[in-house]
Parts: C-alpha cells; structure tokens; sequence
C-alpha cells in the first residue's frame, strides 16, 4: 500500500502487508475498495498515516523503496 505526498519535500508512505478480506458495495458503502488487510510495519492499524493510498496486488514494496531512493524521495511509514 503506498500513498505519494508532493511538495518541497516528496514523501511516499508505504506498507506492506496481506489483503485478509474485500467488502462488497454497497452494503458497505464509501470507497468503491473497501479492505481488511494487516499491516507489517505498525502495530496499531489505525497509526496508518494518509488517505486514498493505492493498493498493489503482490510484494512490490523493494520496487517502490528502489523507485524512492532513484528519485529522492523520502521514504515513510
């Protein structure tokens, strides 16, 4: 899961971890994902920081940590 944030400073939030289950919309309502999946990096899921991240299917997560440090972005959690 990653979530890119511009600005002076380029940040990217990126986690890793295993989709346990996808809602159906509606009922669920909101987003048109709507997932439960762990997350590797916290051990409170609500210390997840950003909105709207983007969701990958598979392990990318040394792909995107290459991709920040080609580019000079700040890796975050």
């Amino acid at each position: 899961m990653a979530h890119y944030l511009r600005g002076e400073e380029p940040k990217m939030l990126i986690y890793s971890g295993k989709v346990i289950t996808c809602y159906d919309t509606p009922p669920a309502g909101g987003c048109r994902t709507n997932l439960v999946m762990t997350i590797n990096e916290l051990d409170n899921p609500c210390e997840v920081k950003g909105m709207h991240q983007t969701v990958f299917l598979g392990n990318h997560t040394a792909q995107l940590l290459t991709f920040c440090r080609m580019f000079g972005i700040t890796i975050a959690t």
